[in-house]
């Protein structure tokens, strides 16, 4: 999108009509180019030897993790599984990443695009 945003859709759509390829494809293509992870941390893996793995995600327009959300990750450890800590929103500290890392394998957070299940 970045390429999009510093040339115009306007040139997109007048140089892909030109080519014969549909501007809407052109630009769908070009969206899907963008990353939607941002960025990934490791966590601690409570459960390295684990065969039950399970993908939690999280949204909260504000970055903030409630305490519902670390007893959740608690109990799923409790319950022997290995977590994949996934949060689309829009901010998200480093206080979040220490604070959840304890009881997850891997942490991700991505752009909130799409389906809800597109973060599984």
């Amino acid at each position: 999108m970045d390429f999009v945003r510093i040339v115009g859709k306007e040139f997109v759509r007048r140089t892909f009509s030109k080519s014969g390829v549909p501007a809407h494809w052109a630009l769908g293509n070009l969206r899907r180019l963008r990353r939607y992870v941002r960025k990934t941390w490791p966590g601690a893996d409570p459960l390295p030897n684990s065969r039950q793995y399970a993908v939690y995600v999280h949204y909260n327009g504000k970055g903030v993790i409630h305490s519902y959300v670390i007893k959740q990750l608690e109990a799923l450890v409790e319950a022997g599984f290995c977590t994949t800590f996934v949060s689309n929103s829009p901010k998200f500290p480093m206080a979040n990443v220490a604070e959840i890392a304890p009881f997850c394998r891997q942490i991700l957070w991505r752009r909130n695009v799409g389906y809800d299940f597109g973060a599984y």
